[in-house]
């Protein structure tokens, strides 16, 4: 649409006709970027401004205004469109990274808890240890005395 008013604008204008041919192999060639389209459009507007038919020539000049607003509104959407899917799948990265975070510090946590119970446990069994060792100890030692106090009552001799 945008091309067939171009060519329209072109086919009506009595500028130059060696710039009008510059702008079109301008405007419709492949390789040309959106700047250089929009460079070589206000230079065919400024050649409308030095035209002596000025009624025709701001009648053009706003008709190809409008074609370049809608050229630069469209671009500005469909980039609004492009930087809205980037943002999606920047957050969607930046919410997986912080739900990966969150379980490295709490696999750490699990860890560190593990190795503290473990730590705990030893102390504890090493604890009853000892107090099953002290109550044999005292057990044997009980058991040594009523042995000794029988054989001391046997023999009265």
């Amino acid at each position: 649409m945008q091309a067939c008013l171009i060519l329209l604008t072109l086919a009506v204008s009595p500028s130059n006709t060696q710039a009008v041919v510059q702008l079109r192999d301008l405007v419709f060639s492949a390789g040309s970027t959106v700047d250089q389209k929009f460079d070589a459009l206000s230079v065919w507007l400024n050649l409308w401004k030095d035209s002596s038919e000025y009624d025709l020539g701001f009648l053009m000049l706003n008709a190809t205004s409008e074609i370049l607003l809608q050229c630069n509104s469209s671009q500005l959407l469909i980039d609004l469109g492009v930087l809205k899917s980037r943002q999606a799948v920047a957050g969607a990265i930046q919410g997986a990274q912080v739900f990966l975070f969150l379980a490295y510090l709490a696999t750490i946590a699990v860890c560190y808890l593990v190795k503290r119970c473990r730590k705990h446990q030893k102390e504890i069994a090493k604890a009853e240890f000892e107090m099953l060792e002290t109550k044999l100890q005292a057990s044997r030692s009980r058991r040594r005395a009523a042995a000794a106090a029988r054989t001391n009552k046997q023999t009265p001799q």
